[in-house]
């Protein structure tokens, strides 16, 4: 009687053993699980907001070389200088359109880009009425339109937009990035609790 009391409560007590053991397996599982979900969405969110700060970025240099080659020929009236304003006025049309594509995670984001694109195109027309005058032998009026200072107040809205959008943008890189750092201790000590359990 005693020994098959013993032999119920050993078996009793490998079933308790084995049903904790199934179920820290199984919640160490569906950590891990998590673990990999959150480090996946986290990186593909780095690599989102690095893609719209390189795609931003390309825009505002493409701006800057069209407005640097549209003064050079408006001051020489050297066509050398239109080469490079041609190269990036062509270039900045694909890359309007590349930037209108792009999507922020991040909410005001959107109604921000599309601000930053409308300001990108009022100086476009400007920079290519500046620079038409002048081929038609209407100087005169192409630096009335520069000396107006019109196309000084774009460029410095659309620089501030541009940096508001990047502020943001890095920000929330600066977030991801310590979110990244927690789920990878996080995914460590998930790998401990694993090889202890196994």
């Amino acid at each position: 009687m005693l020994k098959i009391k013993w032999l119920e409560n050993t078996k009793l007590t490998w079933i308790l053993i084995s049903v904790i053991t199934l179920g820290v397996i199984f919640g160490n599982a569906l950590l891990a699980r998590k673990t990999i979900n959150t480090l996946s969405s986290t990186q593909q969110s780095l690599l989102n907001s690095g893609y719209v700060l390189y795609e931003l970025n390309r825009l505002h240099v493409l701006i800057l070389s069209a407005e640097s080659g549209q003064r050079g020929f408006l001051l020489t009236e050297n066509e050398e200088y239109l080469a490079p304003y041609a190269d990036a006025l062509s270039e900045l049309n694909l890359q309007l359109k590349s930037v209108a594509n792009i999507h922020s995670e991040l909410p005001g984001q959107k109604i921000k880009i599309q601000t930053l694109l409308d300001l990108t195109q009022e100086k476009l027309d400007e920079l290519t009425t500046t620079v038409a005058l002048a081929l038609s032998d209407k100087e005169r009026k192409a630096l009335r339109i520069v000396l107006s200072g019109n196309g000084r107040m774009l460029y410095r809205n659309i620089r501030q937009t541009f940096e508001e959008i990047e502020n943001i943008e890095s920000n929330y890189r600066q977030l991801l990035f310590s979110k990244l750092a927690i789920t990878e201790r996080e995914a460590q000590a998930t790998f401990i609790i694993s090889a202890i359990t196994s």
